[in-house]
């Protein structure tokens, strides 16, 4: 099996929601610039560094790519057909439509409709940019096949589907979505099994794209706000965590917080309805939240920088201000390659990249450090298209991939059979050109990119790689569109420091299997050599555990000991147990594929404490082998 990342009845409409009362800042306008003698395609603008209206083309058209369900009549995706159409909830409930998550089938809900809300996002802010592509109108598409399926999967007020398939099942089956015959179970939430986070974040994107759609189509605008209405209602009232109620998401896309959705969703359905109880609520959980830190990243399990991004849209406030501006100089300190790229982590560098640039160019647009904000957010996507020296986006520009890990995009078309024989032969390119996808990136800050169908580190592709970045895209294109300066940003802005003192922001879980340390074959006293990248705040320590194979392993068991007791440890690719005290054993996940001597391997935790006085690592075991 190749792993993926880890990863209804209908309520009568309402009244057209309320525009929001406070606009999504764009650009001001300006006179064009002074044309030039270089041609420039349709629709392009002189100043663009890039053909972003190209760039924002191909990347609707992957999500066209991922959809599942019964196709329509103009579908643009020649090698794709209708799929899943068995696909019902527990009460035989249509569950047919909706996206595939990745370069699998199964239909994960969070990140679903995370990416539904950041496209909607990017729709709204860049609007004007959208529309001198030609692209307005697809992004409509593109998120409403999603939203459509968010209200399919919303059966009743505290009834909501937020997966369909299983991931190991379909991770078991090789083949193209349209011959699948695999079961595909359907798991949902209700009272007694919630999860506010998969239905706040319903909420949000549901409230989201009824801003997208408040004035081309207001009665699907209203139906999109009596579900988010009820979808909130549901996830603020019955609480908990979605991957405590769904066991088989917790392998994948597992999730630790869920007041960030809570607060992105309020805000939203404020933004929405025009409705003040609504950013009384998410102003009022903004203050008592308990993640008073600054987010490690913006991405599908943590939204907390985009709700402060958008309750500083909606209210002007200082104080949301100054969080989006200590996230954005953050994300400007972190580790860059020698070629510019924000490299955060191992999976989906490019991901969280370029989400980082979609939050800071928001920011820039908003008044917030416009030039430097804009020129870092510039560096970002530049990489990703060129500036690196390659694509990172199939279908354009130089020497783009040509072999995404994506099982569909992989198996030739009817009558050829597909298996992992052939999703193995990397001899040979995918034999269908999978458009705009956005491809993780390189798994170290080194610019190095292996472009092979069966890394699933660096070749992945998923719903949320490309939502940030299709926004961003559009920011830059509007910011293109309406310079007066003649010339682009610089695409390497100076690095801002940490605000000092600043929290260490705290990663949330991402789809990023890191294989754990392997014996050494040696044994030293001190185990201090084995802990790096350590960060600390109150009560609260970072880092990783890293180590060089001596052998090869095809999975691990580790024992750690500690010499302060821990109130609770997390590692962030790894189970663990127990969660406190002084002795841990770690296990791999089920996806771990194994890993030769010789390699580098590295396992990110976070410990708590109680006192002042900072752990340490007093012992490591692997496999048996004494480490320190």
């Amino acid at each position: 099996p190749v792993p993926s990342p880890v990863p209804s009845p209908i309520p009568s409409p309402v009244p057209a929601p309320v525009p929001s009362p406070i606009p999504s800042p764009v650009p001001s306008p300006v006179p064009a610039p002074a044309p030039t003698t270089t041609e420039v395609p349709p629709g392009q603008c002189s100043t663009e560094r890039y053909d972003f209206g190209e760039v924002l083309r191909l990347s609707n058209l992957f999500y066209e790519a991922q959809r599942s369900g019964k196709l329509p009549a103009d579908n643009r995706i020649p090698w794709r057909g209708d799929s899943s159409l068995g696909d019902v909830g527990n009460n035989g409930e249509d569950l047919t439509g909706g996206y595939h998550d990745a370069g699998d089938y199964v239909k994960f809900g969070l990140p679903m409709a995370s990416a539904m809300t950041v496209l909607a996002y990017g729709g709204i802010s860049y609007e004007d940019a959208y529309k001198s592509a030609g692209q307005y109108s697809y992004l409509q598409d593109a998120v409403k096949w999603g939203t459509d399926y968010l209200i399919k999967a919303h059966v009743s007020p505290n009834e909501f589907y937020c997966q369909v398939g299983n991931g190991d099942v379909d991770h078991a089956y090789p083949g193209r979505p349209e011959t699948m015959t695999v079961n595909r179970p359907a798991y949902m939430l209700n009272a007694n099994n919630p999860g506010s986070d998969c239905a706040g974040e319903s909420a949000a994107s549901l409230a989201s794209a009824a801003v997208l759609f408040k004035d081309t189509d207001p009665a699907y605008s209203a139906t999109l706000i009596q579900h988010a209405k009820e979808l909130f209602n549901f996830a603020d009232t019955y609480r908990g965590h979605y991957s405590n109620s769904i066991a088989d998401a917790s392998k994948f896309y597992k999730s630790d917080r869920y007041e960030d959705e809570l607060i992105w969703a309020a805000a939203w359905l404020y933004k929405a309805t025009g409705d003040n109880s609504y950013l009384t609520k998410a102003e009022d959980m903004y203050a008592s939240r308990q993640q008073t830190w600054t987010s490690w990243s913006f991405d599908w399990a943590d939204k907390m920088a985009g709700a402060q991004l958008l309750l500083f849209e909606l209210t002007g406030k200082q104080k949301y201000k100054s969080d989006v501006e200590s996230f954005c100089d953050y994300a400007m300190g972190i580790t860059k390659s020698p070629k510019g790229q924000t490299h955060l982590a191992q999976w989906g560098s490019n991901r969280y990249a370029s989400n980082f640039a979609f939050i800071c160019l928001g920011a820039a647009n908003a008044g917030i450090k416009t030039e430097t904000y804009t020129a870092y957010a510039d560096s970002q996507i530049g990489y990703m298209l060129g500036d690196s020296g390659r694509s990172f986006v199939v279908g354009f520009g130089e020497n783009f991939p040509k072999q995404p890990h994506h099982k569909a995009a992989s198996c030739a078309s009817l009558p050829a059979q597909c298996d992992w024989g052939t999703f193995g032969d990397t001899s040979k390119n995918n034999p269908h050109q999978l458009n705009g996808a956005l491809v993780g990136g390189p798994s170290a800050a080194n610019d190095q990119y292996k472009d092979d169908r069966t890394d699933y580190i660096m070749a992945e592709v998923t719903l949320d790689y490309n939502a940030g970045f299709q926004g961003a895209v559009a920011g830059l294109k509007a910011l293109a569109c309406n310079s007066s300066s003649g010339s682009a940003p610089s695409p390497v802005p100076a690095p801002v420091p940490v605000p000092s003192p600043a929290p260490v922001p705290v990663p949330s879980p991402a789809p990023s299997p890191v294989p754990a340390p392997s014996p050494t074959g040696t044994s030293s006293g001190s185990c201090d050599s084995l802990v790096v990248d350590k960060n600390g705040w109150t009560g609260n320590l970072q880092g990783k555990l890293k180590t060089v194979l001596a052998e090869d392993i095809s999975s691990y068991t580790i024992t750690i000991g500690t010499d302060v007791p821990l109130t609770k440890i997390e590692f962030y690719e790894a189970d663990v147990s127990p969660e406190t005290g002084n002795s841990f054993t770690i296990t791999n996940k089920d996806w771990f594929g194994g890993k030769n001597a010789g390699d580098t391997i590295e396992l990110g935790f976070q410990m708590s404490f109680a006192g002042a006085t900072e752990p340490a690592v007093t012992s490591v075991v692997l496999n048996g082998v004494n480490l320190c």
